[in-house]
């Protein structure tokens, strides 16, 4: 099983705090814009709809809508954060790049904004709690625990937004996540109207939505009563947010390996090497897999290059890894034995120090033992040159 290894530290508040201070300029506009519309839908459909209705499930029309409100402003205000805010800095203004200048990880980068669009999520979330109270739509202190649910659901939509961010091409792909995505999502998940209305099929398909399982928790808190379950709930909302972070490291590795390769800029500079440091081996050699069948069986076209995308990574490309069982089999079958190094990650947390040995001898045993030289220390000591 290949693990992809994150180099995670408090670096990745400093990114945080960074797009804080960019946001405290501007804070105002920025929550009264992110109030506007959850409560337009508030007032138009809780009151204009809502007094053509007898009361659902117990409550006001209004009062039921107040909970799918918040939380869908949430998922928006997230998922716009991940989309358009962190992709203009990704690509348009190159912040991630500039920040990386700096001691700061791909992973502390991609962190610190996971962390800032959740934050941003909740310093709206909050806003719109806050009016709702004041409505009196929000009943007794378990309405409070409204607030770490609005944060966790900012962690799962900003994550699978970052991911989205790190391979599109430009702001008009985001329209596909809007409208295949979040938009059904929006109306398939208990906001505007129970999941019982639901035929039995599209309700076991919401049950896999994360914005179903946020509206869960956050209505009846909302009312002032306890969650008939808890738990489930927030492990499935934790879940996302972590498999998407997973995910988006990984793809964020990806886009500016794409760019050496697929962007020409090893075909211009054919003596550049570059190294990736414990990316994880096996979704890169899958890659590989994928590019060059896109452009031999496909037909896909990329202009900038003569030769197919594998040719390039063996020839200019370089990984380092820790402890992947299968870094052996990756490296034969795509890869390239001369172009992976093996790593303690001495001093890390993650590093194999003082079981190097041991770890080593373990994952490459009956391999041959010029293979094993090459990935142990002699790649390394080839390509800086020692």
């Amino acid at each position: 099983m290949t693990v992809m290894r994150l180099e995670l530290s408090s670096r990745a508040f400093a990114v945080w705090r960074r797009n804080f201070l960019v946001w405290r300029k501007m804070a105002l506009p920025s929550i009264l814009g992110n109030l506007a519309d959850p409560m337009i839908y508030l007032f138009g459909l809780g009151y204009g709809l809502g007094g053509l209705l007898p009361q659902v499930e117990g409550t006001s029309y209004i009062a039921f809508l107040a909970a799918g409100t918040v939380c869908a402003s949430t998922m928006n205000a997230a998922s716009f954060e991940a989309l358009y805010s962190a992709f203009s800095r990704l690509h348009v203004q190159k912040t991630w790049e500039a920040i990386m200048n700096a001691p700061v990880s791909l992973d502390d980068v991609v962190a610190g904004e996971l962390l800032w669009a959740a934050t941003k999520a909740t310093l709206s979330g909050a806003a719109i709690l806050l009016v709702m109270a004041l409505l009196g739509f929000a009943h007794g202190a378990q309405a409070l625990w409204v607030l770490p649910l609005i944060f966790l659901t900012g962690l799962a939509f900003a994550a699978l937004g970052l991911c989205v961010s790190a391979v599109a091409p430009s702001y008009d792909f985001f329209m596909y996540y809007f409208t295949l995505f979040i938009t059904p999502m929006t109306l398939l998940s208990g906001v505007f109207f129970p999941l019982a209305q639901l035929p039995a099929a599209m309700q076991v398909a919401a049950q896999a939505l994360p914005l179903t399982h946020a509206v869960a928790l956050a209505r009846p808190l909302l009312l002032g009563q306890a969650p008939p379950t808890v738990w489930p709930h927030v492990a499935l909302l934790a879940a996302i947010a972590a498999i998407a972070f997973v995910g988006a490291v990984a793809l964020a590795t990806a886009e500016p390996l794409g760019m050496f390769i697929m962007g020409g800029v090893f075909e211009r500079f054919p003596k550049l090497k570059v190294v990736f440091v414990e990316p994880g081996l096996g979704w890169i050699s899958w890659w590989l897999f994928i590019v060059d069948d896109l452009q031999a069986r496909q037909g896909y076209e990329f202009p900038a290059i003569q030769r197919p995308p594998s040719h390039y990574f063996r020839e200019n490309v370089f990984l380092t890894f820790i402890d992947e069982p299968d870094a052996y089999r990756h490296a034969v079958e795509r890869l390239g034995v001369d172009n992976i190094m093996w790593s303690s990650d001495y001093p890390h947390p993650v590093s194999s120090w003082p079981n190097s040995r041991a770890v080593v001898s373990k994952m490459f045993d009956g391999i041959p033992a010029a293979d094993r030289k090459k990935i142990v220390s002699g790649n390394a000591a080839r390509v800086w040159n020692l």
